[in-house]
């Protein structure tokens, strides 16, 4: 297991936790369909709004030199 691993685990975690809790947010800037950094800091930051999925997309490419995460 690599770390990689750990962190996709952790983030399927979450976002099942945010699909059965069916949260609503008292920042509504994060009542939106992509879950990003923001979401577990709770409010919205835009420093912090990385689509998860790009992260996963970034990690499952195994590309260890094209780190460009795009920004939502």
């Amino acid at each position: 297991m690599q770390i990689e691993d750990i962190f996709l685990a952790a983030m399927e975690d979450y976002e099942e936790i945010l699909r059965e809790d069916d949260l609503h947010w008292i920042d509504k800037r994060l009542n939106k369909s992509d879950i990003t950094f923001s979401h577990v800091y709770g409010y919205y930051d835009s420093n912090l709004d990385i689509k998860f999925k790009d992260i996963k997309e970034t990690i499952l490419k195994d590309n260890r030199y094209d780190i460009n995460i795009k920004v939502a």
